[in-house]
């Protein structure tokens, strides 16, 4: 027993003279570590030409710039916002779709009017990017939260639901329906053998993401993409200006369905002229309401066209092609492009409106030289 007792003293004993050794070690490097300090000291002061009497003032502020030197840590901090990153016009347009900061900035003030950004943490200059973004990349809220520091994803899916309604309300007016003067006065020389045309229609197929409930698929499933999509009807003017949209309806709903419950004749005048494809048959409803329609002849039983019908058919599609660049700039925004996320169905409406009233705001589709002189 007394051995054991022998041997835990020698090894406490050990271990006390260990720890004295470690703290003179220690007190032994902080004196060098001072006296280099003060070497160093000495030779900035000699440097600067200061003499040793009455330097007691010049030494001490040496000395906390050194202390300053050696306490401060170098960080980089990464930027509050996405927003604050884009710069330059170009880097705007990739990210947003919005050509230029002058209509960014008009987009903007106009949503001021409307909306209440009283204790928020991000700008409303942010919070339009984000949406801007959100419908050009179609990138996940996750990241979005990510770009801009918001609080969570739920946030991040809270702002760009409530600005989407609003923005939703801007571009309203930006998708306007123009009188027969206005649609004289600028028509393309490709319309020229159609002067009385009011309005091209077309509809438009997004593809949207597999529903859960088998009534929605029953009513999103569009035999001729053989997929789920969501379908909207708009009107493009002579001079490629949008200037009707729709209701939103599933892919299975027909052209000539939709065009029934569009309410368009409300809108048409007795004697207009209305430019379709060959899949809309609505011409029993305009013939009811005296519309008149033009679209390109059908083959039916006929081994080939007549020599008219060819000709109207190369002068309808030399018009429509200016038109089909109208859609496609919708499809630049890759919320429409892609698959459409089922979260956001119930703000496909507005997602259109807002995406076609830009299409109106950029550069016109057509350029000067193919108007008349």
């Amino acid at each position: 027993m007394q051995k054991i007792i022998s041997t835990a003293s020698k090894a406490r004993a050990e271990r006390v003279a260990k720890r004295e050794a470690k703290k003179a070690n220690k007190k032994e490097k902080e004196e060098t570590v001072k006296d280099t300090d003060e070497a160093v000291i000495a030779i900035d002061i000699n440097e600067v030409g200061v003499d040793s009497a009455g330097n007691n003032e010049t030494l001490l502020i040496v000395d906390e710039e050194k202390t300053k030197l050696r306490d401060i840590d170098i960080q980089t901090d990464f930027y509050s916002s996405y927003y604050d990153q884009i710069k330059t016009d170009r880097e705007l347009s990739t990210a947003t779709g919005i050509p230029n900061f002058e209509i960014f900035h008009v987009i903007v003030s106009n949503v001021k009017k409307l909306y209440n950004n009283a204790k928020s943490k991000l700008s409303v200059e942010a919070k339009v990017m984000l949406t801007f973004i959100k419908l050009k990349q179609n990138i996940s809220f996750a990241f979005l939260a990510t770009l801009f520091n918001c609080y969570s994803v739920k946030t991040c899916r809270r702002i760009f639901v409530n600005m989407i309604r609003v923005l939703r309300v801007c571009f309203d007016s930006c998708i306007h329906w123009p009188s027969k003067q206005e649609i004289l006065r600028n028509i393309p020389n490709c319309f020229l053998p159609f002067p009385d045309i009011r309005i091209i229609l077309d509809c438009t197929e997004i593809l949207l993401q597999k529903p859960k409930s088998v009534c929605c698929q029953a009513i999103t499933y569009s035999n001729y993409k053989s997929n789920y999509t969501l379908k909207i009807m708009t009107g493009v003017t002579p001079a490629g200006t949008i200037s009707f949209v729709s209701r939103c309806y599933g892919g299975r709903f027909s052209d000539k369905a939709i065009f029934e419950q569009s309410n368009l004749f409300s809108l048409l005048e007795k004697g207009d002229r209305i430019m379709i494809d060959r899949g809309f048959f609505i011409d029993a409803q305009c013939k009811e309401h005296d519309i008149q329609i033009v679209r390109p002849p059908f083959l039916r039983n006929k081994s080939q066209l007549s020599t008219e019908e060819a000709l109207l058919s190369q002068q309808i599609a030399k018009a429509r092609v200016h038109i089909e660049r109208s859609n496609q700039r919708l499809k630049v925004f890759n919320i429409l492009k892609g698959r459409f996320p089922i979260s956001l169905v119930h703000l496909c409406e507005d997602i259109f409106i807002i995406i076609c009233g830009l299409v109106n705001v950029c550069s016109p589709i057509l350029n000067d030289d193919k108007f008349p002189v």
